[in-house]
């Protein structure tokens, strides 16, 4: 999306309808410097909201939050988003970026995060429900045939980090999100450790068995990822299908 398409989109409806997260995050992942200009400027004349629930209870999305994180990546980079990491009511905002930018500094900001989470949160309306979806963030930096390359140690890292969050895990949602992002962390103790996991019968049963095929996958010997090329196709088709 270029400039003038996402200034257009904007003007449609003034309120933020028509300009999607998804946009923000494609327009500044692809212009930098030159997006942040351009969405601080939009930010100023639309005044799009900083805050994701109205004072009656609904819920919106906060896109003045998110024009605020991206401009200052646009500009600076990865390191200078960490700030808003600390913050509670930007938290949410930064780990959904962070979850875009497909690197292997962005795994380690997440990874840092995790390692300081408690898991205390119970429901999506909870401030630190963010934890749960740096979760998320990684298990989709991590896990997928596109996914970033890491070291072993930091892998275990995340082993550790999933090993924690499994015992605050007291329903199946919560517990799923940990067999999911088990994919990234393809160790042998996280193999190990996954076979030993007593699921029950339901539908964990079966992620877990689908956790420990991509794992054991990884660990062939014979394995290859995927190329540049690959997984820019992959992504394409993947865009294609949602």
């Amino acid at each position: 999306m270029n400039i003038n398409s996402l200034a257009r989109k904007a003007a449609k409806q003034p309120n933020g309808g028509h300009v999607q997260v998804e946009d923000v995050i494609r327009f500044v992942l692809f212009h930098g410097g030159e997006a942040a200009d351009e969405l601080e400027r939009l930010q100023a004349q639309y005044q799009w909201p900083l805050v994701g629930e109205l004072p009656d209870g609904r819920r919106m999305v906060p896109l003045g939050q998110w024009i605020q994180v991206c401009t200052e990546y646009g500009r600076h980079g990865l390191a200078s988003v960490e700030k808003f990491l600390k913050d509670k009511k930007t938290a949410s905002v930064t780990v959904g970026l962070l979850s875009h930018v497909r690197t292997a500094e962005s795994v380690n900001f997440l990874l840092i995060f995790s390692q300081n989470s408690e898991f205390n949160a119970k429901t999506h309306r909870e401030a630190s429900w963010c934890e749960w979806e740096a979760l998320l963030a990684l298990n989709k930096l991590l896990s997928f045939d596109d996914f970033v390359k890491v070291n072993v140690e930091t892998k275990n890292n995340f082993l550790s980090v999933l090993k924690r969050a499994l015992v605050k895990a007291d329903n199946t949602y919560l517990q799923s999100i940990v067999l999911y992002a088990l994919r990234g962390a393809s160790t042998v103790d996280a193999l190990e450790w996954l076979k030993t996991l007593d699921v029950g019968d339901g539908e964990n049963a079966t992620l877990k068995n689908q956790s420990l095929r991509v794992i054991q996958k990884r660990l062939a010997p014979n394995f290859k990822s995927l190329n540049v090329e690959e997984k820019r196709l992959l992504r394409l088709e993947m865009a294609r299908d949602v």
